[in-house]
């Protein structure tokens, strides 16, 4: 038999290393490093059987495979659930077109035509005309919706004239003093039926008033004071046996006695302006 050549340095044994020295300040440290070491030992070795039953090998397997287990489930109910889900739904049966009777047909009808009377009707009695009252004043206005407002009344009646800066109210009834006619907004009234007739209530502006009161005021002062003279020039009378004469010429003919006429030089001018053609 052959023998393998080994080369000399092989077969060689190493030589020994000289042992290290230890420093000095290692040494008091060992005691510490061992009591420190001794609590890791006691802790470790006190951890309960369940633990260290769990943490062998043979454990490990099993808590591997319920572990695996679980999600395989969720999963598995997943796709149960999509696939139940997804899956078409049987088709439900289809029921058959209900067929009417005659006595239905007709009474369908029936109440579709009472439908459409009752609408006209009510288009009929909101679209229109109506009559509209103030005093001896009347008019009549169009009506659309059941409505429309002050404006077409001043137009017509020309109320603000007489009553600057008021209000126009209406109510269906002659004898009321306060209206009774819806007017959203203001100025526009809502509600009206076709074929009545409305009164006219006029709401004055305060200051506009007042000042009516004044002017109002100023001429029945007037009035008055041009009764009084009237009364004046009706005593200036001439008594001639029984009879009781006074100026002809504001009658339409000239006086013909200058004591009972107001004007003797201008008695012809003066029956003119009242009537007189020149000759009797």
């Amino acid at each position: 038999q052959r023998r393998r050549h080994r080369p000399p340095h092989q077969n060689m044994k190493p030589a020994a290393k000289p042992a290290a020295a230890k420093p000095a300040a290692a040494r008091p440290a060992a005691p510490a490093a061992a009591k420190a070491a001794a609590p890791k030992a006691t802790t470790s070795a006190a951890k309960p059987a369940a633990v260290s039953k769990a943490s062998s090998p043979s454990a490990k397997p099993a808590a591997a495979k319920a572990q695996a287990a679980k999600p395989a489930a969720k999963s598995t109910a997943k796709a149960a659930t999509s696939g139940s889900s997804s899956s078409p739904k049987p088709a439900a049966a289809k029921e058959a077109p209900k067929v009417l009777t005659e006595e239905e047909i007709r009474r369908a009808e029936e109440e579709a035509a009472q439908r459409r009377a009752a609408e006209e009707a009510e288009h009929a009695k909101r679209n229109g005309k109506i009559m509209v009252r103030y005093n001896h004043y009347k008019e009549e206005f169009d009506i659309k919706n059941g409505s429309f407002t002050a404006l077409d009344v001043d137009d017509r009646l020309a109320l603000s004239f007489a009553f600057p800066k008021c209000k126009l109210h209406l109510t269906d009834d002659e004898r009321a003093k306060a209206p009774n006619v819806v007017e959203e907004p203001v100025g526009t009234y809502k509600g009206l039926e076709t074929g009545k007739t409305y009164w006219v209530l006029i709401e004055e502006d305060n200051e506009e008033a007042r000042l009516s009161e004044e002017r109002q005021a100023k001429y029945m002062e007037k009035v008055k004071r041009d009764k009084e003279l009237d009364e004046k020039e009706a005593a200036r009378v001439v008594v001639k046996g029984e009879r009781l004469e006074s100026c002809s010429c504001i009658e339409g003919n000239p006086c013909a006695d200058q004591y009972c006429c107001k004007d003797w030089k201008n008695r012809f001018e003066v029956a003119k302006k009242h009537g007189w053609k020149g000759f009797s």
